[in-house]
């Protein structure tokens, strides 16, 4: 699933979470799968993996059931700290 983040007042069911290097991207994905099921179930975390001058990085995606839910997720998980990343949540 490619996923680019959308203009600010475009709101859809995936949200893009953070870019993570590639060697934390399962403890990132479980700590992010907990914080998610307390404020609403997902249907799909998927990452895309960049590689950028020999560094691996990726990309962090969840979707929900409907664009409400993600909205309402986002505006609950936006800013929280994960894994020691801040997560600044963007519609993608």
């Amino acid at each position: 699933m490619k996923c680019k983040a959308k203009a600010p007042e475009e709101i859809t069911d995936t949200l893009g979470l953070a870019r993570v290097s590639t060697w934390r991207l399962e403890a990132f994905q479980l700590a992010v799968t907990k914080l998610i099921n307390v404020h609403g179930a997902s249907e799909a975390i998927t990452a895309n993996e960049l590689v950028h001058g020999g560094e691996s990085v990726t990309d962090v995606f969840v979707r929900f059931r409907s664009e409400l839910v993600a909205e309402m997720v986002k505006g609950k998980i936006d800013g929280v700290m994960v894994e020691g990343r801040k997560l600044q949540v963007t519609f993608a």
